[in-house]
């Protein structure tokens, strides 16, 4: 069976974990010559974050020319082998592109509990979220702090990615719980690698350890090091709940 496959996630929701059991199981993920290079870094990369943007806009009047020119650039990408999986947590923003070009491909979506996520990523959630809330009319969080920019921003985007993944890939669409795999190893393993269709073997997981950022957020002090924004739990938690108590729930963390 031919795999092609896309990976997508917010970012640190634990999409290199994917990618690491499709490694163990020879399912290319990444071009030889950038072989010590993490993907994300890979200037395909790049083209996701740019169509993801678009798509959080709502501009979904995409150039043709450009659709042309990005598949042309991704089939020169993926040419050595013909099964393919692409881990870029930015896809998770653009699915509807995807299926447009990659009608038969598979997409698993890996999801980690907002109120840890938001504790490790990057600082331009709060940009996407202004960009987000203006282009789609989501009120606003009002008096809204760095941290409460991030939740509303993590609960909306993955409502939006599990909305269009389950609309376009149907029943080729898989969501996965970071906290599920750390917990279960084989029995997710087993699960994702019969989402596509191959054999599982228990050591693609044996890599698999408990994780220490997992509830991080009941921690007493997190600070942020790009910007040195504090998180502390007595201030921001009860507020970062009822933010993205729709997927919060609908994920199962509340």
């Amino acid at each position: 069976m031919r795999v092609n496959n896309f990976v997508g996630g917010y970012a640190g929701s634990g999409t290199r974990v994917i990618q690491t059991m499709l490694e163990r199981a020879g399912i290319w993920v990444r071009s030889k010559e950038f072989s010590n290079v993490a993907y994300d870094e890979l200037i395909t990369a790049g083209c996701f974050v740019g169509i993801g943007r678009l798509y959080i806009a709502e501009n979904k009047d995409i150039d043709e020319q450009f659709v042309i020119d990005f598949s042309e650039r991704f089939e020169k990408f993926r040419s050595e082998e013909e099964n393919w999986s692409l881990k870029v947590g930015e896809t998770m923003w653009c699915i509807p592109f995807l299926h447009r070009l990659f009608s038969e491909a598979t997409y698993i979506l890996v999801v980690r509990n907002g109120l840890d996520n938001i504790l490790n990523e990057h600082t331009w959630a709060e940009e996407y979220y202004r960009v987000f809330v203006t282009a789609n009319d989501v009120p606003p969080v009002e008096n809204s702090s760095f941290w409460d920019h991030r939740m509303a921003f993590w609960n909306e985007i993955n409502k939006r990615a599990i909305s269009e993944g389950e609309e376009y890939f149907g029943n080729r669409f898989l969501v996965v719980k970071l906290e599920d795999i750390i917990r279960s190893p084989e029995g997710v393993g087993e699960t994702i690698f019969n989402h596509l269709g191959l054999e599982f073997k228990s050591d693609y997981v044996d890599f698999v350890k408990p994780q220490i950022s997992v509830n991080k957020h009941k921690e007493k002090f997190v600070e942020n090091n790009w910007g040195g924004h504090v998180y502390k739990p007595e201030v921001h938690l009860d507020g970062l709940k009822e933010i993205g108590k729709e997927m919060l729930t609908r994920l199962g963390y509340l």
